[in-house]
């Protein structure tokens, strides 16, 4: 979803999330802007959790910085404790890995300018015009500490005390300045931080939960990021569609309102609202939820593709490696030239796109889906494009000539056969579906991968030498493992 060539901007910024240059455009999050920061005024310390994709990083970049900086704050830039290393980089030969990742967001990635520093030296060593500024800390995705690295674990503690220590007195911390600190953490990932309570005494008290975005506040987005574009009955509407999600009832996949609006599915389905209608053009009719991602990741594939001509392989290493047959997310490792069978350069570019995301664990590095919330956007994406390939391949091969019109034919039941690819869409999205997944039919007992492969069936011989089935006598594909857990 790139911007577009002319015409003024989107105001809403996709699957991404809100920056801190956007703070005028982040709507809808008044109420727990201003909570969080009052919360973390008046603490030492104060843990932001909620589920994954409820905002946490847009408020945290978009909403409590500014407000910190209002109240008189120096805010340091939002630093992780995960995230990977420069290439090269042993861990090993770092004093502590959480620490120098940490410092690494504050010092512009110079791994060199802070591998000999704590993050109390480092604070006290940092030239600030105005030392009496209180000091705020803001560490995101704080479940870095436990999923990346997991061969520095011992690490861990030292680095929590790392962070006491900034906090070591009542009201008064490094070079006698007031210090705050706010962590966000995934809501799943709480229990982890809780093991280290002992180490932080009456520091994990203040916690504040955030939600994902209720009708409302999705309203308000809509009819105040866009400057006028969407009417208060456009945005009800959106807000009603999008407010659904789906649920297994007796084996059917039905869609049920909801409480909460997913803020990275309104922002997606509002981008993409404003670049087909325009602030004067008109609206699209609202569709399907998962429309918007399905869309989405249409397009990051075909810009990680481009020069490649690999769409076929990119989908089916999606298909075959990062998601299981029950529709869950799986994780590949990367290989040395390869991974999962494709290019590393093509897995570099999906994750540039943020269709995959990478994680180290025990040394190595795993892939997996960018998000939870792609995993049925992608399953029928992927449904939709193989079924459409094969059925732009069948036509092309029963021209050959006359005595290969029946045996071009697919296999009755086979992947290539069924209904047409709107058909299976809508079915796929629909309530009643049997099915759990818009994935196609199954293809022959003997294919390597779960996806169809758009090739031509094999000529007879009357139309020259006989080409090589196409269909694979290897057995199915090796279920690819879960990472270990942290």
């Amino acid at each position: 979803m790139s911007a577009p060539k002319s015409g003024p901007q989107s105001p809403f910024p996709g699957p991404r999330p809100y920056e801190a240059g956007e703070r005028d455009r982040f709507h809808g999050r008044a109420g727990e802007r201003r909570d969080l920061a009052a919360l973390v005024v008046a603490n030492r310390l104060t843990v932001l959790y909620g589920p994954t994709g409820a905002g946490k990083t847009s408020l945290l970049a978009a909403g409590l910085v500014p407000e910190l900086e209002r109240a008189g704050f120096m805010v340091m830039p939002i630093a992780r404790p995960g995230g990977l290393l420069p290439p090269g980089t042993n861990p090993i030969h770092l004093r502590n890995v959480y620490s120098a990742n940490v410092l690494m967001h504050w010092h512009h990635g110079d791994l060199d300018g802070v591998v000999k520093h704590t993050i109390t030296s480092y604070l006290e060593a940092m030239q600030d015009p105005r030392p009496e500024r209180p000091l705020a800390l803001i560490i995101d995705q704080f479940e870095d500490l436990f999923a990346t690295h997991t061969t520095q674990w011992e690490q861990r503690e030292a680095f929590l005390r790392e962070l006491v220590e900034c906090l070591a007195k009542p009201e008064r911390g490094v070079e006698e300045r007031p210090v705050r600190v706010c962590l966000a953490i995934r809501e799943e990932q709480l229990a982890e931080l809780e093991r280290y309570a002992p180490l932080l005494p009456d520091l994990l008290r203040v916690r504040f939960r955030l939600d994902p975005l209720r009708r409302p506040a999705a309203i308000e987005v809509m009819t105040h990021a866009a400057g006028g574009m969407f009417s208060q009955p456009d945005a009800e509407k959106l807000a009603t569609d999008l407010g659904h999600r789906r649920v297994r009832t007796f084996g059917k996949l039905a869609l049920v309102p909801s409480e909460f609006i997913e803020p990275m599915q309104l922002q997606l389905a509002c981008d993409e609202k404003w670049r087909r209608g325009g602030r004067s053009g008109a609206m699209a009719k609202p569709r399907d939820p998962d429309e918007a991602l399905v869309r989405y990741l249409d397009a990051g594939i075909a810009r990680a593709r481009a020069g490649w001509g690999a769409e076929a392989k990119i989908r089916r290493f999606i298909g075959d490696k990062l998601l299981t047959p029950e529709g869950e997310r799986s994780a590949v490792i990367r290989g040395k030239r390869h991974t999962g069978g494709l290019n590393n350069k093509l897995v570099d570019r999906l994750e540039q796109e943020r269709i995959v995301r990478a994680e180290e664990r025990l040394g190595t590095r795993w892939y997996e889906l960018a998000h939870d919330r792609l995993l049925e956007p992608m399953r029928l994406s992927n449904a939709t494009w193989f079924e459409a390939s094969a059925a732009a391949a069948a036509p092309a091969a029963s021209r050959c000539c006359c005595c290969c019109s029946s045996a071009s034919a697919w296999p009755a039941g086979s992947a290539r056969s069924g209904p047409s690819t709107a058909t299976r869409a809508s079915r796929a999205r629909s309530p009643g579906s049997r099915s759990s997944s818009p994935t196609p039919a199954a293809p022959a007992r003997r294919s390597s991968s779960r996806w169809p492969r758009p090739r031509a069936p094999t000529r007879s011989s009357a139309c020259g030498p006989r080409r090589a089935a196409s269909t694979s006598t290897s057995s199915a594909s090796p279920t690819t493992s879960r990472p270990p857990a942290a």
